[in-house]
């Protein structure tokens, strides 16, 4: 469920992102635009690796990247804190206007 819930969420920052290239690649747009757009995509990409790394697809280390991905589940304190942390996100409306993600109920066995 997890991995849904992350392919979810990673299926709306790249519909974002894929909007705001068209504004930033689009000559005829205003330049405030255009810079906007670009903060659009930074803070997409941002906002994904936060989730990866709330997940526990990676480890943090300051001043190091180790790109090994562990494939152990996280121990229960941390399923706990990665279910709190998506329920709080609420739903996210599904870029198609299907049905609402959000509602599902995590299980993390």
């Amino acid at each position: 469920m997890l991995t849904q819930a992350l392919a979810a969420f990673q299926d709306v920052m790249l519909e974002i992102s894929s909007v705001a290239w068209s504004i930033a690649n689009d000559e005829f747009a205003r330049k405030q635009d255009r810079v906007m757009a670009l903060r659009e995509i930074r803070e997409a990409h941002k906002d994904m690796f936060e989730k990866l790394f709330d997940a526990g697809a990676f480890e943090r280390k300051l001043g190091t990247l180790d790109a090994t991905i562990r494939n152990t589940p996280p121990p229960d304190d941390k399923k706990q804190a990665i279910t709190a942390r998506f329920r709080k996100l609420g739903p996210i409306a599904a870029p198609n206007g299907g049905s609402f993600i959000g509602e599902l109920s995590f299980r993390l066995d």
